[in-house]
């Protein structure tokens, strides 16, 4: 849309809360009324309650410094740098949860096999 319409971020993220229930966009949708952008999308991502990790929060804060302040190729270039960031996270953290699963896994099973072995 940045591109071919020639919108703003913020109109974009306006118009997605209006299709999305999401509360960093509604929140950004009420700050931007008042606020610039870059405070509009702080304010928004602080009280949007995020549970990402700091690196994580660091990446996404940087995202609404940098959004508006360079040519269409350019936020284009940070848009697509910023999802390959959070998709690498996600896949990490998903790594991580069937890694975790399988040690809890093993871990009842043995605490079980440890309670049998007792019993007799």
């Amino acid at each position: 849309m940045i591109s071919y319409c020639e919108s703003t971020v913020a109109s974009i993220i306006e118009q997605y809360c209006e299709a999305q229930s999401l509360l960093f966009a509604e929140k950004f949708a009420f700050h931007i009324k008042y606020e610039d952008f870059p405070d509009a999308w702080r304010h928004a991502f602080l009280e949007s309650g995020s549970s990402l990790s700091k690196p994580e929060a660091q990446m996404f804060l940087s995202l609404g410094e940098k959004l508006g302040t360079s040519d269409v190729v350019s936020q284009n270039k940070l848009i697509g740098y910023a999802v390959d960031y959070f998709r690498k996270a996600l896949e990490k953290a998903e790594k991580n949860e069937r890694e975790n699963k399988r040690l809890y896994i093993v871990t009842g099973v043995a605490a079980a096999l440890t309670a049998a072995i007792l019993m007799i």
